[in-house]
């Protein structure tokens, strides 16, 4: 068997389709006509290669077995885990997520597995029905914890609200606030206390300040 007879078959199965479906998409009338392209060492015609490499959703080059499939992943085995894990802690089935996604069981449960190369272009469809990003869901990314994004759209917005007050702000202030947010939580708090403490040093008050507190008493 040449190496494209057993490319064809590889991403054939990966993409779980059967011969006669793949056969169909080909505009083949029988699927004797696949098995016999996998089962031996055929030539193909170059403007055949670029067809099947369109149906199989590849490239002609490594279906010849020139290049390795620059959209496959790694490690299908440790991706295939993260997949399963995600799709049990939805609560989702095989069954289900074969609905949501179009794709045969038969093929998830090798993915899952890691029997199968893992693709990108291939598991987008199941990254989406489990609502996670490509990455996430074959464990490339971390995952952000609820606090954590509550955390960061709350830094964002305190430094937006800087930015817009720093447009009517002078430059000593600009940069006390720049300073301001190098700090970590402890150094934030003593920042405060401390110019906090200034105020109640009179020569480092303003003026208006001193006639304001006068009038209150």
């Amino acid at each position: 068997m040449s190496i494209l007879s057993k490319r064809i078959k590889q991403r054939r199965e990966e993409l779980g389709y059967s011969q006669q479906e793949l056969a169909t998409k080909l505009g083949y009338k029988s699927r004797s006509t696949i098995a016999k392209i996998e089962g031996e060492d055929n030539d193909i015609p170059q403007s055949k290669i670029k067809i099947f490499a369109d149906a199989l959703e590849t490239t002609p080059t490594w279906l010849m077995g020139w290049e390795s499939d620059p959209t496959k992943l790694g490690d299908n085995k440790f991706m295939g885990q993260n997949i399963k894990n995600t799709r049990l802690s939805k609560g989702y089935s095989l069954e289900k997520l074969s609905k949501l996604t179009n794709r045969d069981i038969t093929y998830l449960t090798k993915l899952e597995n890691g029997e199968v190369e893992i693709i990108v272009s291939e598991i987008v469809d199941i990254a989406n029905a489990l609502g996670k990003s490509v990455l996430a869901l074959v464990g490339w990314e971390k995952e952000r914890t609820e606090k954590e994004i509550k955390e960061d759209e709350k830094e964002f917005a305190l430094h937006t609200y800087a930015d817009l007050l720093a447009e009517y702000l002078d430059e000593g202030v600009k940069k006390i606030i720049n300073s301001y947010y190098q700090l970590n939580d402890i150094g934030k708090n003593e920042a405060v206390e401390r110019i906090e403490e200034l105020t109640y040093i009179h020569k480092y008050k303003n003026q208006d300040d001193d006639t304001m507190d006068n009038d209150n008493f």
